[in-house]
């Protein structure tokens, strides 16, 4: 999805959330499923590469600002 796309995605799933967070709930999960089934991997794997990704974040932030991200 290019940049402009995203963006757009993001500040109308914002809208949402303030409108209606039920809904935006059940559009957040109907996306991450509309992903997964997508991508060709289990959600099961889905999550492990999420939790590998966010460890690997994680450490990043800590040596960038180590004060700002503890």
């Amino acid at each position: 999805m290019p940049s402009e796309a995203i963006e757009i995605s993001k500040t109308a799933i914002a809208e949402l959330k303030d409108r209606d967070p039920e809904l935006c709930k059940a559009v957040e999960h109907v996306i991450f499923w509309d992903v997964t089934n997508s991508s060709g991997i289990s959600v099961e794997e889905f999550k492990r590469q999420a939790l590998k990704r966010c460890a690997h974040l994680a450490k990043i932030r800590a040596t960038m600002r180590p004060r700002e991200f503890k």
